[in-house]
């Protein structure tokens, strides 16, 4: 549906290289009562508004903002689309991620505007267009979760509860159930190796609860977080709305996905260390080793 739509309405304007501000008129702000907010003198330090500098877990990784950081992060994109086109594959982010290496995802740098969507959508496409030469010319796959963006987007407008399963008029009401152990477990320890290295990085995992209750968890963790688009994937991948899957007999095996998008284990291993000393050969399925591995690994199990 969403393809057909976005066809119809075709592509966005592409952004322009240097706006001229000649003639704009900056609105000028009323005065308000400053003892009712906190005024820094200029640009505060994480600690001055409750951020840790140094936060745990971060493992090197941390992201900085700013369009000067992003611009530079979205080269390195570029590079690894157009490697990925000419290898004749697209979205190289979900068809062979690198879970070990650089984080090549823009999403951060898109949902606080420091990039123009507009600027990725046509510079992917004209990637596209010059490994193909046209032919076949781009098309909407290659910017497919751009179109799933907008698409979101839309459907939350004049939607206050597009977040929330009660009072959301296109979400169906399924009967969820209400474990709160399961719930922790589920932000903290599955004991499913794979899912456990992917929550601490805060991926998901089904457990049969509310889909509001995981979206209101990520909103709190995720760097990317947008309203819009994180409420209408949970409701999406729940079945909630936009597609109804919940008759379907099959579901993802853990462990085999495991396998399939990092079989060497070294994900596991950096983000669970408690099953660092594991082989490869068990650290997807740990509670099948040997006693004695166990021992060896120094991580029993049972």
């Amino acid at each position: 549906m969403f393809v057909h739509v976005a066809m119809s309405v075709g592509d966005p304007p592409k952004p322009v290289a240097d706006p001229e501000w000649k003639g704009v008129k900056f609105l000028t702000l009323e005065p308000f009562e400053s003892n009712r907010f906190t005024l820094f003198g200029g640009v505060p330090t994480l600690s001055q508004i409750g951020v840790p500098e140094n936060p745990v877990g971060c493992r090197g990784r941390r992201i900085f903002g700013g369009e000067t950081n992003a611009l530079k992060h979205f080269a390195i994109r570029l590079q690894a689309e157009e490697t990925a086109f000419r290898s004749g594959f697209y979205q190289p982010n979900q068809a062979r991620p690198d879970l070990l290496g650089p984080p090549l995802s823009l999403s951060a740098a898109i949902s606080v505007r420091a990039i123009s969507v507009r600027l990725f959508y046509w510079k992917i496409h004209e990637i596209f267009d010059k490994v193909n030469r046209g032919n076949p010319p781009a098309w909407l796959g290659i910017t497919g979760q751009i179109i799933w963006r907008d698409y979101f987007y839309a459907m939350s407008r004049m939607n206050p509860k597009f977040d929330k399963k009660l009072e959301n008029p296109i979400c169906l009401q399924i009967p969820w159930v209400e474990n709160k152990e399961f719930f922790e477990k589920w932000s903290n320890r599955t004991e499913y190796p794979f899912i456990d290295a992917g929550m601490r990085q805060l991926n998901e995992e089904d457990l049969w609860l509310s889909w509001d209750i995981g979206a209101e968890y990520m909103a709190n963790q995720l760097v990317d977080s947008d309203w819009s688009v994180n409420s209408g994937n949970w409701m999406w991948v729940s079945s909630s709305a936009f597609e109804r899957l919940l008759g379907c007999s099959v579901c993802i095996n853990s462990v085999l996905y495991g396998k399939r998008l990092e079989p060497s284990g070294d994900y596991i291993r950096r983000y669970v260390p408690e099953l660092a000393n594991f082989e490869f050969e068990c650290i997807h399925e740990p509670w099948k080793a040997p006693i004695d591995i166990q021992r060896t690994a120094n991580c029993i199990i049972g």
